[in-house]
């Protein structure tokens, strides 16, 4: 039976003991086994499960909030690539427990966490997926006091839309909830900072803007300049016409 994204975190509370480890083990170490090894077929689920105990274990080891987020955020990303095995299904779901028990507050982890695992998450996810997703999020945004927090919360359920109107058509309701949450942002949060320093207003000025006029399905904005002999010329000189833009340059 396919378990979903996040199931029961909200609800169960799951007993579990990490097993000892024979030597002080290290998280650099287990990313790195992980990502050589989830590319390749041989990758089975025991070996997953093993690297979740691992971080549980380093979990409790370590005393410093960045690297006891950091080996739950592992967890969760490691157990995302099996989602129909039980076992994993549950180190996800306990994992994410804790993160909203003990974390919502954790400002500096959770503004690098959410749009870059998160969102990138939610844009991918399948419908059925999303939703639950989303519910994650909302929780956090609610628990949290920062509103740095609360501002990435809702920054990625938007802009999760708006990187997939650049690969496919989104629907209407779609465009309209995006928008509106993009307002919202603009409205309530403009000044707060994201993880790397940039207001959440000017992110949400640019969604906006990304969704009104650079979606596929929407007119082109105009492009004006010069070709290679200097003459002037405008896209909608084109009008009606197969156009090819080869945008480049030179760094």
């Amino acid at each position: 039976m396919t378990q979903a994204w996040l199931s029961g975190v909200l609800l169960i509370s799951l007993a579990f003991s990490s097993p000892a480890s024979a030597k002080s083990d290290s998280l650099k170490d287990v990313r790195q086994e992980w990502k050589e090894a989830k590319y390749e077929e041989s990758f089975s689920a025991d070996e997953a499960l093993a690297l979740t105990h691992r971080c549980f274990a380093i979990f409790d080891d370590s005393m410093g909030n960045r690297r006891r987020f950091d080996s739950l955020t592992t967890i969760l990303a490691i157990a995302s690539g099996f989602s129909d095995n039980e076992a994993l299904a549950e180190k996800k779901a306990r994992a994410a427990r804790i993160i909203l028990t003990q974390f919502a507050d954790y400002e500096q982890g959770l503004l690098r966490w959410i749009p870059t695992d998160l969102q990138m998450d939610l844009a991918k996810a399948p419908k059925e997926t999303q939703g639950e997703i989303k519910a994650y999020l909302d929780t956090i945004r609610k628990k949290s006091r920062s509103r740095r927090v609360q501002a990435a919360c809702l920054f990625a359920v938007a802009d999760s839309v708006v990187m997939k109107s650049a690969e496919v058509e989104v629907t209407e309701e779609e465009q309209s909830d995006a928008l509106s949450l993009l307002h919202e942002i603009k409205t309530k949060f403009g000044t707060a900072k994201d993880w790397q320093g940039e207001a959440y207003g000017t992110l949400a000025d640019r969604g906006i803007f990304a969704l009104t006029n650079l979606a596929i399905g929407q007119m082109a904005p105009e492009v004006d300049g010069k070709d290679l002999t200097g003459v002037p010329f405008k896209l909608s000189d084109y009008r009606g016409k197969v156009v090819l833009l080869d945008f480049w340059g030179n760094w």
